[in-house]
């Protein structure tokens, strides 16, 4: 609760971002190097509009607040969702809000986390990697973890698909990551 309420004064006092990004604290997380070109373009809400269909990722206070409750009601509705609890970690600055909009209504949503991921005998994992030598892993990737996609509407969002595909190789080709879907 004392978390939140320092995100909520931070948000009225005009720091929110002061708080919400941290160079260091991101690296921190993700336990590796992030240049400062990768960082400013990962902090940066890119935006891409086409056929009707705008896709654009933001880390504003209202965004990461309504989550839960736009376009559709989830278990991090902070009016009563299951685990509204667990909202203050995607205030972090790993986390931001993938929204997608079709004709100015938004029709979906989801979390992309940047993170870090490593390569062993060809395939993609994310095991314990205290117990396998370095030998077996490739260097590490910074990764762009897209979770899962929520919406009311299917079918727009699968008309959509071409665009939110390109936002997200965009996005990921703009910080040098790659991308992992949920």
């Amino acid at each position: 609760l004392m978390n939140f309420r320092n995100i909520v004064k931070a948000k009225l006092m005009n720091q929110y971002d002061k708080i919400r990004w941290n160079k260091e604290r991101l690296m921190m997380e993700i336990d590796d190097e992030v240049n400062d070109c990768a960082y400013e373009n990962w902090k940066k809400d890119t935006i891409i509009e086409k056929r009707g269909v705008k896709v654009t990722d933001a880390s504003d206070f209202k965004s990461v607040l309504t989550l839960g409750k736009t376009p559709t009601h989830t278990c991090m509705d902070y009016e009563g969702g299951s685990y509204n609890d667990c909202l203050i970690s995607n205030f972090d600055e790993c986390k931001k809000v993938l929204k997608i909009y079709k004709d100015g209504i938004q029709i979906g949503r989801a979390i992309l986390r940047l993170t870090k991921t490593r390569e062993r005998k060809s395939s993609l994992t994310f095991d314990d990697v205290s117990s396998v030598k370095d030998a077996e892993w490739s260097k590490p990737n910074l990764t762009i973890f897209v979770e899962k996609m929520y919406t009311p509407c299917v079918e727009k969002i699968n008309d959509a698909k071409d665009e939110i595909l390109n936002f997200l190789h965009e996005k990921a080709k703009s910080i040098g990551a790659v991308l992992n879907f949920a």
